[in-house]
């Protein structure tokens, strides 16, 4: 069994090889409530320490809110990167201008003087403590549960996991209470030799760009979870208390149960808020409950029972994510792949 630190290190960062090429084409559709859809689809190819991705990009905008964060946040419709790791630079393409940018590849540092320029900033004879919140968490049930199921996905031969993660949380000076429930659907597939050299080929591209940044990530919660996207919704959505679900390092264990590597996710994210409690309709997740019952038994049977079995209650996500593994496999690369194309001219 694969641990799950490799497996979805290798899933959401997509990189290279140093012996033979990889290619890796992914399709990711995520829904932002109020805002819109984005849809990309990427293919990568990587050898050699090198690494060149483009992603076809769409952002299907709702009212005026969300064409800004089209703008802002998802740029252009076409992108290309290229990442050299010998050369310790990252060229940016620009297809529609047919232009390209050269950034280095720089180590990031903290400077031993921010520190002290902030302490002189600071009051005098104050001390520094951390800010208190007023939100706290009441009740958090994470569970990994395999269905059973098993299907073809893009040719490959996935089984199926549910994973169902609810947070209610209370605020201690005002007595409002609100959920978080975020349930996600995981198709697995069992490696074979083929997919394993891609994966260790992805692997080492990613350990050594890693170590060239000087960054150490635990991604395993990012990619599974969806949690990058979940930020980045409640970085737009500014309206009501928007609390994120703790991890904890027991749920690290629990989603360990996940045997093979991820080919598809999909996830939703319900968001219950004070101001939104009156007559509001609880959402249907799409899942068995008679099933949930066995698989949790009372506890949080009853919970998630309460939560989503009302019939005829169909709750829109306040966001969800679907990410699929098109293609995963080693092969032979030209120098042609990792190179500007030709009748590009270089911006600052």
């Amino acid at each position: 069994m694969r641990t799950i630190n490799l497996l979805f290190l290798a899933i959401f960062f997509m990189t290279c090889s140093l012996f033979s090429g990889v290619i890796h084409e992914s399709k990711t559709t995520v829904k932002f409530k109020g805002f819109g859809e984005f849809i990309t689809h990427e293919s990568v190819w990587l050898q050699n320490l090198q690494q060149h991705k483009e992603s076809q990009n769409e952002f299907k905008a709702q009212g005026m809110m969300g064409q800004m964060i089209a703008k802002l946040l998802f740029g252009e419709k076409q992108k290309g990167e290229i990442i050299d790791l010998n050369a310790m630079k990252i060229y940016d393409l620009f297809h529609e201008k047919k232009q390209y940018r050269v950034r280095p590849i720089e180590k990031f540092e903290f400077e031993e003087g921010a520190s002290e320029e902030t302490e002189q900033m600071a009051p005098e004879n104050t001390e520094s403590q951390p800010e208190k919140s007023n939100i706290k968490i009441i009740r958090r049930v994470f569970k990994v549960v395999p269905t059973g199921k098993s299907r073809t996905i893009n040719n490959f031969s996935a089984k199926e996991y549910h994973i169902f993660w609810v947070t209610e949380w209370v605020n201690t000076e005002t007595g409002e209470k609100g959920k978080d429930s975020l349930f996600t659907d995981v198709w697995t597939t069992k490696s074979d030799k083929k997919l394993e050299n891609a994966l260790q080929e992805e692997q080492a591209f990613q350990k050594a760009f890693l170590k060239k940044v000087g960054i150490e990530a635990d991604l395993e919660a990012n990619s599974i979870l969806g949690l990058n996207w979940l930020r980045k919704f409640q970085a737009m959505n500014k309206n009501g208390q928007n609390v994120e679900p703790l991890w904890d390092s027991k749920y690290t264990q629990e989603i360990k149960k996940i045997e093979g590597f991820p080919i598809l996710v999909d996830g939703q994210y319900f968001a219950i808020r004070p101001d939104k409690q009156k007559n509001q309709k609880k959402p249907d997740s799409g899942f068995d409950i008679t099933n949930a019952n066995k698989m949790f038994g009372n506890l949080f049977g009853k919970a998630l029972k309460k939560q989503i079995k009302k019939k005829g209650s169909k709750k829109e996500p306040d966001f969800s994510y679907h990410t699929e593994l098109i293609q995963l496999k080693t092969a032979s690369l030209d120098n042609s792949h990792f190179e500007i194309p030709a009748g590009y001219s270089q911006v600052e």
